[in-house]
Formats: structure tokens, sequence, C-alpha cells
């Protein structure tokens, strides 16, 4: 039922209504608070994850399209840097003075990474990587919607460091 059809029964439009904009209240607290974590404090698994498996995707997408074979390790270690993690790598070593080399180092990136490949070229089925090439797809879309916000909570987090 769509909200214009409750204005005929008093009352429900008002209640609907303020159901509605209480769950966007919510949703909206929620989602900034993410935001701010991810900017201030850390790297959240809810962001990471997501962001990890379709960089991974789009990289074998990217393999794919140029006929290269897959080649695990190779593509494990390269995917990394050119598609996952590569831009922060780069960005935190300037800032750090640390090689980018040293940045899997770090536990949890490298496990996000690992879990990501292993999710988009051994899922049984193809299941993820299909999913995730497959346009408006909810897996894609909620992938790509935490892999928006890596970007902007890591410009951010980048802002902050160099000027905060």
């Amino acid at each position: 039922l769509k909200l214009h059809s409750f204005k005929r029964l008093p009352g429900v439009a008002s209640r609907a209504g303020g159901i509605a904009q209480a769950m966007l209240a919510v949703a909206w607290r929620e989602i900034s608070g993410l935001v701010l974590r991810a900017t201030d404090e850390d790297y959240p698994p809810l962001v990471h994850f997501p962001h990890a498996v379709i960089s991974v995707a789009r990289y074998r997408e990217w393999r794919a399209r140029e006929g290269q074979p897959d080649q695990w390790l190779f593509d494990l270690v390269v995917s990394f840097f050119s598609h996952s993690q590569g831009g922060g790598a780069a960005s935190v070593s300037l800032l750090t003075g640390r090689t980018p080399i040293s940045y899997p180092a770090r536990w949890d990136y490298t496990h996000f990474h690992v879990a990501a490949y292993v999710a988009s070229y051994w899922c049984p089925g193809d299941l993820v990587y299909r999913a995730l090439a497959t346009p408006r797809n909810p897996l894609r879309l909620f992938c790509q919607a935490f892999d928006a916000m890596d970007g902007v909570t890591t410009a951010f987090f980048f802002f902050f460091k160099r000027f905060g």
C-alpha cells in the first residue's frame, strides 16, 4: 500500500508518516555514526568487507575483459594494491614515511582481502562474482554503497590526519 492510500482512514496517515520519519531518523543516526567512526577511529568491518569484495570483483572483471588468465597468487597480491587498498597504502606511506609494502602487515586488511578474494573467485557456483557483476543486484548495490562510503571517509581521514 502506498502512503497516499492511507489518507482515507483518519489518523492512519499521520501514524504511518511518523513511523517512516522515525525509521529514517534511526537510519540516519546509525549511518552518520558509522561514517564518523570510519573517519575518526578505525576501519569498521561493515565498510571494509563490502569494499574489499566489490574491489576484487572489479579486478576480476577487468582481468577477464583484458583476456588475462586467472593466476591465484598474482591476482591476490595485485588486486590488493591495484583495486582494493592501493590508494590507502600509498597515501598512508606518504603521510607516515612507511613503505606501501608494509601496509598488508595489518591483520584486518590482509584477512578481509583474502576473504574477499576467496568469495569472488572460489564461491560455489560463482554466486558472489555473478551477483556483483549483475547491474541492480542488491548485493552489488550494498557493496557499492559501502565502497562509496569508504572513498568519502578515506578522503576525510587523510584530510583530518594532515590538517586536523
